[in-house]
């Protein structure tokens, strides 16, 4: 059986929260805002 390896990002339940109403538009400064959380948690910044 063929196993695939992934590494899964935790992620918290407010950051779920704050995704959650879709058909809501984003700002360029939330999707901005919420790359750079990501990245810095990533990367270790």
């Amino acid at each position: 059986m063929d196993t695939t390896s992934s590494q899964i990002e935790p992620i918290t339940m407010s950051e779920v929260l704050e995704l959650a109403s879709w058909d809501r538009p984003r700002s360029n400064d939330e999707l901005r805002n919420f790359i750079s959380t990501r990245e810095a948690i990533v990367f270790g910044k």
